[in-house]
C-alpha cells in the first residue's frame, strides 16, 4: 500500500493550523512535533452529531485512507533495515507509518471521555484505541438501546398533554435513531397511539382503519383536536357534577 501523504493529516503551525500538539519517539528516532489539521478536527465536529458514532468515525478515517491503521492485521514495517552494506539504518517507512498512527491515536484520544481515558493507558497504537473503543461503545450502545425501547414501549400519556406526551414520545424515537435504531414514521406513530387513553379511542380507530398511512403530523393536528374538544366538553360540566 502506498504511503499516504502526510500532509493529508498533519499540518505544520507555519501553515495556520492550531490543532492538537502531539510528541512521538520511534527507536533510536529523535522526538519531532506534529499538529493535527482543522481539516481533521472538523471532521470530528461532524462526527460528533452522528446517529452513530462508530459509523462516522468511520467515514471521517475512510476520507483520509487511513482505515489501514485501525486494522491490527496490518503489518507495520521494521523500525531497523540493512542498506547495501549490510549496515543498520532506521527505515523511513515505518518512521512515516509511526507519525501518522501517532497522529491518529492522539486525534482519537482527544475526544474520548474522561470516564473512558484510563481503560486507554496501556494502549500505545491507533489500532489498539480503536478496536477498544468499539468494544466499549458497542456494549453502552447496546444498553442504551435496551433502555430507550423499554421507554418507550411504556410511555403512556397519563395526565400530561398532549404536546408533552408527544414530546416524550419523539425524544425516545429520536434517541433510538441516535443509536442507530432504524425508526420509521410508522413505528413512530404506532408508539404515538399506544400510549393514549381511552378518551383517544375514537381517533386510534380512524387513524388504523384509514387507507393510506397517518404522518406523525397529521396525528399530532388529529389529537390536538380531540384535545381541546375533550377540555371543552369538560368545561361545560357544573362543576358539582364533577
Amino acid at each position: 500500500m502506498p504511503p499516504i501523504p502526510i500532509q493529508t493529516l498533519i499540518a505544520t503551525k507555519q501553515r495556520g493550523f492550531d490543532g492538537a500538539d502531539i510528541r512521538y519517539k520511534s527507536e533510536g528516532a529523535r522526538a519531532q512535533r506534529c499538529s493535527i489539521s482543522r481539516k481533521v478536527c472538523s471532521a470530528w465536529a461532524t462526527v460528533t452529531v452522528a446517529k452513530t458514532v462508530t459509523t462516522r468515525v468511520l467515514f471521517a478515517i475512510k476520507t483520509y485512507k487511513l482505515q489501514h491503521f485501525l486494522d491490527p492485521q496490518t503489518v507495520v514495517p521494521p523500525s531497523m533495515i540493512s542498506d547495501e552494506n549490510g549496515v543498520l539504518q532506521e527505515n523511513l517507512s515505518f518512521l512515516l507509518y509511526e507519525q501518522q498512527d501517532s497522529a491518529l491515536a492522539s486525534w482519537l484520544l482527544s475526544f474520548v471521555s474522561q470516564s473512558v481515558l484510563p481503560q486507554l493507558i496501556s494502549m500505545d497504537s491507533s489500532a489498539q484505541i480503536w478496536n477498544t473503543l468499539a468494544t466499549i461503545y458497542g456494549s453502552k450502545t447496546t444498553s442504551r438501546l435496551m433502555f430507550y425501547r423499554r421507554a418507550l414501549h411504556s410511555q403512556r400519556k397519563g395526565d400530561l398533554l398532549i404536546k408533552d406526551f408527544l414530546m416524550k414520545v419523539k425524544g425516545y424515537c429520536d434517541s433510538l435513531a441516535n443509536y442507530g435504531e432504524i425508526f420509521s414514521e410508522h413505528k413512530h406513530v404506532i408508539s404515538i397511539l399506544n400510549g393514549l387513553s381511552p378518551k383517544y379511542e375514537s381517533v386510534v380507530t380512524v387513524i388504523t382503519t384509514s387507507q393510506l398511512p397517518s404522518s406523525v403530523q397529521n396525528v399530532t393536528t388529529m389529537l390536538l383536536d380531540a384535545e381541546a374538544r375533550i377540555q371543552s366538553a369538560v368545561a361545560k360540566i357544573p362543576y358539582n357534577l364533577l
